[in-house]
Order: structure tokens, then C-alpha cells, then sequence
């Protein structure tokens, strides 16, 4: 389902992109969509597209038309899910951890480098040449 998933979500995006967000054709991306999310375990995301496509599709194509009812469907199938929803105890102690100092390779100088740039060095030697 994750293929799947990945391929409507694409499918998602050029039907928003090319048609809008407010067809028919759209809404049922995301009712697939949803239908993928859903498989995947993702019951919040496939909720909130599901919502998005049956209010789309009450408005343009109404009540009775067989992709709102599947929509419907699948929207019921969707809010009676467990929505795996766990609250998690918060953690009262911290454990400190002293800051590591990272030491970077020191760098040895080369022999016969006194420092300053191989160019200042050179146009200063020229320049006292010329006098």
C-alpha cells in the first residue's frame, strides 16, 4: 500500500495542480487517497481527506450520486476505526549530559612557512629588488 499510497498522493497533486481543488475528479483522489492512508494504518490523515471529498462531492455531484455514497462509506468505515491514539506519561526526571568537546585535528605548520601568504611574501622581495 505504500506504492499505492505514493501514486495517489501524486495523483492528488496533478489533479489539484491541472483541475482545481473544488471537482469531482479531485475529490475522488482524495477519497483514494484516503483509502490508502487508511491501509497504511494513518486514520487521522485518511479522515481528514475523506471529510474533504464528501463535502465536495454533496455540493457538486449531491447525495445520491454513487461516488458520494462510497465516499460516505468509507467515512463511517473511517470514524469507526480505532484511531490509536495513546497518551504518553511525561518524563519527570531528565538525565544530564555534560556537553562533549569535539577536538578537530590541530594542523602542523610546514617547514620554512613563517606565516602570511606565499604572494605578499613574494611581491615584498620583488619590490626590494627593484630599489
Amino acid at each position: 500500500f505504500d506504492v499505492a499510497a505514493r501514486a495517489t498522493w501524486k495523483g492528488r497533486w496533478i489533479r489539484e495542480s491541472t483541475l482545481g481543488g473544488d471537482t469531482v475528479e479531485t475529490a475522488t483522489s482524495y477519497n483514494n487517497l484516503a483509502c490508502c492512508l487508511f491501509a497504511l494504518d494513518r486514520p487521522q490523515e485518511a479522515l481528514a481527506h475523506l471529510e474533504l471529498a464528501e463535502e465536495i462531492l454533496r455540493v457538486l455531484a449531491g447525495e445520491d450520486h454513487p461516488r458520494t455514497q462510497t465516499t460516505l462509506r468509507n467515512l463511517e468505515k473511517a470514524r469507526c476505526a480505532q484511531k490509536h491514539l495513546h497518551a504518553q506519561v511525561p518524563n519527570i526526571f531528565s538525565l544530564y549530559v555534560p556537553a562533549l568537546k569535539v577536538r578537530r585535528g590541530t594542523r602542523k605548520k610546514k617547514k620554512g612557512s613563517k606565516g602570511g601568504s606565499s604572494r605578499a611574501s613574494s611581491a615584498s622581495t620583488k619590490s626590494s629588488k627593484k630599489k
